[in-house]
């Protein structure tokens, strides 16, 4: 039993300084890199979710047409 409660010990002192500096590293960068990082990460994933797999994605094209 006192094997168990040294090796959880062990496991908190390992896992919570791991987490503390991953949060620092995400905190370290300003909010609007942030917000950057997360809209494109959203407006990827919309875009993979819209296109079928025979699309074409082009960008920077200006298309026009008449009606």
């Amino acid at each position: 039993m006192n094997y168990i409660f040294e090796i959880i010990l062990l496991a908190i002192i390992v896992i919570v300084p791991i987490i503390v500096i991953w949060h620092r590293g995400n905190l370290a960068q300003s909010g609007q890199k942030r917000a950057g990082i997360r809209g494109e990460k959203f407006t990827s994933k919309l875009i993979r979710e819209t296109l079928r797999n025979d699309d074409t994605l082009l960008c920077n094209v200006s298309i026009s047409f008449n009606d």
